[in-house]
Order: structure tokens, then sequence, then C-alpha cells
């Protein structure tokens, strides 16, 4: 099996897989990925290529990318979300005419087809169909690598609706019936502890405003400080110390924090001003 990805493990990856684990983050994922491969099972080989797709024929490099890669395949897997990565793809298996499983994530959309020549459509058909890419943002790039206003907007929309709607609905729910709540959350099987905890605050906040308008007051700044310190300070601490200022990625040791991918800093006094 071969490999190919340039970029390294981010902590948003590790939910979506199941090769990666904590301590790889910062890693190359291709060399965690054959790793954690051959200790499943030592016969299976994999070959690494640390490299990064090319956005058109026109950008490959034909060493890499030539007739002799794509002629060494019986198929090809994807794992994108890059539209110009995957026509790429899509583009080869035409042409050498290889099979194609093509999978992706967008935003909160997901896709996954399969794409014989000569025998079904191509994915750039579907493509076509498809909304287009900007209209969709990968949910890593809002969570970990917000770089347009549009993204933040997006961000701060997503928070509000987790926070004002989603939440306290569970606590609505947990309210209206505790037994039923607790079976349905175990059986959705939807992180259940996180959820009890989330509808847990808010009731908190609920029968706090009962016992004063103080009390409340009280509780709600500590919230609220408590919600600063987790988007403004914990998460991005956790982020710039798993990829440091001036890190590099890939074989020809790009810089990590170039482009979009501005270095962040942690607010260390974004709370202040809560504090009367």
């Amino acid at each position: 099996v071969v490999v190919v990805d340039d970029d390294h493990i981010e902590p948003s990856n590790l939910s979506r897989q199941l090769l990666f684990r904590p301590e790889h983050v910062g890693q190359s994922k291709v060399a965690v990925a054959a790793r954690t491969l051959h200790a499943l099972n030592s016969d299976f080989t994999v070959r690494v290529m640390e490299e990064r797709l090319p956005k058109s024929m026109g950008q490959a490099e034909p060493a890499l990318w030539g007739r002799e890669f794509w002629a060494n395949l019986d198929g090809v897997c994807n794992g994108l979300d890059n539209l110009q990565a995957r026509l790429f793809i899509d583009e080869h298996v035409r042409m050498y005419k290889k099979p194609l499983i093509d999978s992706g994530t967008l935003g909160m959309m997901g896709s996954g087809d399969t794409f014989i020549p000569g025998r079904t459509i191509t994915f750039v058909e579907v493509s076509e169909r498809s909304p287009p890419e900007e209209e969709l943002i990968p949910s890593c790039t809002l969570r970990n690598f917000p770089s347009t206003q549009r993204h933040c907007i997006s961000w701060a929309r997503d928070i509000f609706l987790e926070e004002f709607d989603s939440v306290p609905g569970d606590a609505n729910r947990l309210l209206l019936d505790v037994d039923a709540y607790i079976g349905g959350v175990r059986l959705e099987r939807a992180q259940s502890a996180l959820c009890l905890l989330e509808a847990s605050t808010s009731l908190a906040r609920a029968r706090a405003e009962e016992e004063g308008a103080t009390r409340a007051r009280d509780v709600l700044l500590q919230l609220a400080i408590a919600f600063v310190h987790e988007h403004f300070c914990r998460s991005i601490a956790h982020l710039t110390a798993a990829f440091p200022e001036g890190c590099t990625k890939g074989r020809d040791e790009r810089p990590f924090w170039s482009g979009a991918h501005r270095f962040p800093r942690p607010s260390r006094a974004a709370h202040r001003h809560l504090v009367p």
C-alpha cells in the first residue's frame, strides 16, 4: 500500500480515524499510519510518500507522479477535503484506467463514492453537481486555523448555537424526563458524560437564577471566565505546544505557520474585562 500525505497530525484529526493517538500529535501522518499498520499486521507493507498532491497535472513532477507511479497501482482510495487534489486524482485514474474509492469531508458534509473507468460516471461529473467549495468550510479550519472574516463569523455562529441552543435544549430535556434523557444518551452512544456535564451546567444556571440575582451573577461570571479561558487561552496553548513557532512540515521542511496558517498567541488578559 502506498500512502501519500505531507501533513502532520493535529488534535482535531484524532476523532476522525483509528490510527493516531494523542501522543502522535505533531508527527507525520503517513509515518505514524505506516507504523500503526505494521504493528497491527507485520506482513502488511506500506510505502510512505511524505509529499503534497499537486493541484493540477501541470504542477506534477514527472519523477513523482509519472506513468511509473500510476501503472504500479491496482486502485486508488482517497481521503481528501481539497477539491483540487481530488480532481487531480480523478484525472489520472481516468487516464490510467484505475478504480477509485473517493471519500472526503467539507464542513459538516461527507461523501463516499466508487468510480470504475468505463462503467460508472466520473468524480468530476459528481463534483459538478455538488455545492461550490467556497460555500463550505472544513471543520478543522474553523477549529484551529480561521484566517478570514468568514471563518471567524462561522466559528462564532457555531459556538453561539452550541451555547444557546444545543446545551439549553439538553438541559430542558433532562428537566422534562431524566430517565428518558439518560436512556436516549446511552442509546445514541453520544458522549454521554460530556452531554450530561453540559446539561448539568445549564441546570445550575437556572437554579442559580432562582436563588437570587446575586448568586446567578456570580455563577454566570465564573462560566464566562471559563468560556473565555477555554476558547482564547487553553485551546490555543494546546495547539501551539503541538506546533511551536518555527516548526516545519514535509520532506522539504516548509514552515508550518505560513500563509493562512498564522501563529496564534493565547490571550492572557481577556478574562480581566469580565471582572468587576
